[in-house]
């Protein structure tokens, strides 16, 4: 296609998150890796098409530390091998607020205690439990390692562009001839998150708790983290049945308020290249203060956390776009939410393209003519997108 800028790959990823874009210089970025099983069906016979072409992945981003964003990135660079010698294709530079990051100085010490090395262990030891009888299978020594540990062992460079080697709100970061503006995490919620894992720890291993950089604390981090379970409400508080209309979506009532540090420090990012600009949001809250009222018009939104309301209530008032990428196969959580969609459909009033990389049954109405024409949108059920 002539003239094209970028091609999103929106990947299979049943609840989960993976996008490829790949712009028409040969240069590409990853946000997010699904599960394993996204890695193995979609996402690398896609990488090894890719650098058959002569292209490269200037980031990898790893938006948080949620299973169905982080779940294929360990294979991925455990397959792909050193970062001097790729074994799959060249993957320039990652993005990940992990353990090394966000380590408490205070508490850091040479040596942890017996007590607290066996209480980990134990600690470990039932999450590998949970891991070998959960979605993923034939569990090898690497699965068990944390993701900065193969970064480090394979010569990965994790936040070479920030000071301290955190991703933190920035502007202007200028990667191959990508610029990109980090609209989250702030400082403020890098602090709040750390206070949270400070509690974390302080409950396993009471109050004289240490933390250590060798390898088998950094991987306890890691694992303790990503089996933290989400606190997410499960099904829609529906007080107005009838859907006749979209509009009727936004008398759905939510009334108890749904929040996830874990996923409040999701890395959102606005890419912008050439004229377009793409903002990825991994799971993050969004707020009027994330973005300037410059670049609230732009030509990709991808929804955050798979559309769920809390995520989202205040999109529609802070952001236009074009196209609205929606993640989700709509097995879990409700997601998305009809009330968020509503609101996006009717307040942009300017023609408008809803991507779903899935047919979700519960929200069909969306397919009617009638509707799209009410509304002025258009519904697609697709895993690329063309800008």
């Amino acid at each position: 296609m002539r003239g094209w800028n970028a091609k999103i790959h929106i990947l299979p990823a049943n609840a989960g998150d993976c996008f490829l874009i790949e712009f028409n210089n040969n240069e590409c970025i990853l946000i997010d890796t699904g599960f394993e099983e996204t890695y193995y069906k979609y996402l690398k016979p896609l990488l090894i098409e890719l650098n058959e072409k002569g292209k490269k992945i200037i980031l990898l981003v790893i938006t948080h530390i949620d299973k169905d964003h982080i779940g294929g990135a360990k294979k991925l660079l455990e397959e792909n091998g050193d970062y001097n010698i790729p074994n799959i294709i060249k993957i320039e530079n990652v993005w990940y607020n992990g353990f090394k990051n966000l380590v408490f100085q205070k508490k850091l010490s040479d040596n942890l205690e017996q007590e607290q090395f066996d209480k980990m262990r134990i600690i470990k030891a039932h999450n590998k439990m949970n891991y070998i009888n959960g979605i993923e299978n034939n569990v090898s020594a690497n699965d068990l390692k944390s993701f900065e540990l193969i970064c480090n062992e394979l010569n990965y460079p994790i936040n070479r562009q920030f000071i301290d080697n955190t991703v933190i709100q920035s502007e202007n970061i200028k990667i191959g001839r990508v610029n990109i503006d980090v609209i989250s995490p702030n400082k403020l919620k890098i602090e709040r998150y750390t206070m949270y894992l400070e509690k974390q720890l302080e409950k396993l291993f009471g109050k004289d708790y240490k933390i250590n950089k060798n390898e088998e604390f950094i991987t306890f981090f890691e694992t303790l983290m990503i089996n933290d379970e989400e606190n997410i409400q499960t099904t829609e508080d529906i007080s107005y049945q009838k859907q006749e209309d979209i509009a009727d979506w936004l008398k759905i009532n939510h009334k108890n308020k749904i929040y996830s540090i874990v996923n409040d420090v999701s890395i959102g990012i606005l890419i912008k290249f050439n004229s377009i600009k793409m903002l990825f949001t991994g799971d993050l809250y969004f707020e009027k203060k994330h973005l300037n009222e410059k670049v609230l018009r732009v030509d990709v939104l991808k929804l955050p956390h798979h559309g769920s309301y809390w995520n989202n209530c205040e999109i529609m008032k802070n952001f236009i776009a074009n196209n609205y990428i929606i993640s989700t196969d709509g097995k879990k959580y409700g997601h998305p939410d009809k009330n968020i969609l509503a609101n996006i459909i009717i307040n942009n009033k300017q023609n408008k393209t809803l991507i779903f990389n899935y047919e979700i049954d519960r929200i069909n109405i969306l397919k009617n003519q009638v509707q799209k024409d009410k509304y002025n949108y258009k519904y697609i059920i697709d895993n690329k997108l063309i800008i």
